[in-house]
């Protein structure tokens, strides 16, 4: 166990940050004078950073990081998840779920699978939302990337935990500094979420949901505050804003960043795999949309944009929902069962078996 007070002080400040994390939906609660719900996410944020600053002591001789080896920065990175869902479960304890159930409501969330055990959403505060949907956005990019990008201690062996977290099959650098890495990729999403939070608001979507599906959507997870996903709120404008940046969720960061920063959009659409994936989206779409037309008689505009919608929902596996595609016919359903088998790009938000893999499985085949 040589590298056991590596991965107890590396998990211990894990847990220090992720506790100040957790009084953020106390915010919200201020803000909504939610005033009780302050006990739930005080509580959380106490017994977090207690438990980081007793890893801490037990590792106190363990100061440097930069000797920390691949297994151990995979161990850190499995330790963190498994703890930083068990300290997200706590407040939900305080609304009435059973330990089980908090717990993988906290792991979906920071998972972003976007499985959910709530039936009756009347029954929760808006604090209680937020931090169920800011559990997801952390996740979407990973809470090691972000610790990566801002604590200093992992300045250097934060590489170690950065490729033991980061999505996709290929170890991918954007600067020459992994912290510099990190805080780009984080760049890039932190401004995405902001500009579909600004364009949900202008179109007519309520701030607080605005902020909690923009979370959602950027993480590819589908955790909402309305009940009935994105159909509740029965606007097309909606649709086709969280469909763009759903897209953009299941792209590769690495490619955005580099993207926005050289000015030139050619840089995204020159990767094979983006076109992969954007031909996938545009033909899956177009099949679906056909099926809709014909079997369920839709009209042409809205078999495009629920067509369009759930596809990219479930490749990217967002799975937010505009239709009840349960009743659709036979066809449709097919095809939206394909998409599952794919996911997004390497690199993203989006979950599955990656698009660069189906790619390279083509072109073995085609051999």
């Amino acid at each position: 166990m040589k590298g056991m007070p590596h991965t107890v002080s590396a998990l211990g400040h894990v847990l220090i940050a992720f506790g100040a994390i957790i009084l953020s939906p106390i915010v919200v609660a201020l803000i909504e004078r939610e005033y009780f719900a302050v006990i739930p996410f005080s509580c959380a944020s106490l017994i977090a950073g207690g438990l980081g600053l007793l890893c801490r002591k037990f590792a106190k001789k363990t100061r440097n990081f930069d000797t920390l080896t691949r297994n151990e920065g995979m161990l850190i990175v499995c330790l963190a998840w498994i703890t930083a869902a068990a300290m997200g479960a706590i407040p939900y304890l305080f609304y009435g779920l059973s330990p089980l159930d908090a717990y993988f409501e906290s792991m979906s969330g920071i998972t972003t699978t976007g499985a959910t055990v709530l039936l009756d959403f009347s029954r929760y505060p808006k604090s209680f939302f937020f931090w169920r949907s800011l559990t997801q956005w952390l996740g979407g990019m990973g809470i090691i990337v972000l610790f990566v990008a801002v604590l200093p201690q992992f300045k250097i062996a934060g590489r170690q935990m950065f490729f033991a977290e980061a999505p996709g099959p290929m170890e991918e650098k954007v600067t020459p500094k992994i912290t510099q890495t990190a805080k780009a990729l984080w760049f890039v999403y932190i401004g995405l979420t902001a500009l579909e939070i600004l364009l949900l608001i202008l179109a007519g979507m309520p701030p607080f949901d605005a902020v909690c599906n923009s979370f959602s959507t950027m993480a590819a997870g589908g955790f909402s505050p309305h009940p009935r996903s994105i159909m509740g709120y029965e606007s097309d404008r909606i649709v086709w804003i969280i469909i763009v940046f759903m897209i953009l969720a299941g792209s590769n960061f690495a490619l955005q960043y580099r993207s926005i920063a050289r000015r030139n959009i050619k840089i995204l659409l020159r990767s094979e795999e983006f076109r992969g994936y954007m031909t996938i989206i545009l033909a899956a779409g177009g099949c679906l949309s056909t099926v809709l037309i014909l079997g369920e008689k839709m009209s042409a505009v809205d078999a495009v944009r629920n067509s369009l919608f759930q596809i990219v929902s479930i490749l990217t596996t967002t799975g937010f929902a505009t239709a009840d595609f349960a009743v659709w016919v036979v066809p449709g359903q097919v095809v939206l069962f394909s998409m599952m088998l794919i996911g997004g790009c390497a690199g993203s938000a989006g979950g599955g078996v990656k698009v660069v893999r189906i790619l390279v499985w083509a072109k073995y085949l085609q051999r």
